[in-house]
C-alpha cells in the first residue's frame, strides 16, 4: 500500500471539512426580541424571513428544490413572532 504525501492528506482533510454543514444554533426566547426590532421596516422583514429561510435550508442537510416550502414556512414564522411581539 503506497502511502500519501502529508500536503494530500492535509487537502483531503480540508476538503472533508467544507462540507461539514454547521447546525443552527439552539434559539432561546431571548433571541426573538432583536427579530422583533429588525421587523420594524419591510426591508428589516424581508432579510429576517430570508435568514430563517436559509436556516431551514441548511437544517435540511442543504438539499435543493424546496425553496417556496422554505421560503412560506419562514414568513409564516417571521409573522408570528411579529404577533407576539406586538
Amino acid at each position: 500500500m503506497k502511502h500519501q504525501p502529508s500536503t494530500v492528506r492535509s487537502a483531503t482533510a480540508a476538503a472533508e471539512k467544507t462540507r461539514e454543514v454547521p447546525r443552527p444554533a439552539s434559539r432561546t426566547k431571548t433571541d426573538d426580541a432583536p427579530k422583533v426590532r429588525a421587523m420594524d421596516d419591510d426591508e428589516g422583514r424581508m432579510n429576517l424571513i430570508r435568514e430563517t429561510a436559509y436556516s431551514l435550508y441548511v437544517a435540511r442537510s442543504c438539499v435543493d428544490g424546496h425553496e417556496l416550502d422554505d421560503w412560506l414556512q419562514a414568513e409564516a414564522q417571521v409573522n408570528q413572532m411579529a404577533a407576539r411581539g406586538a
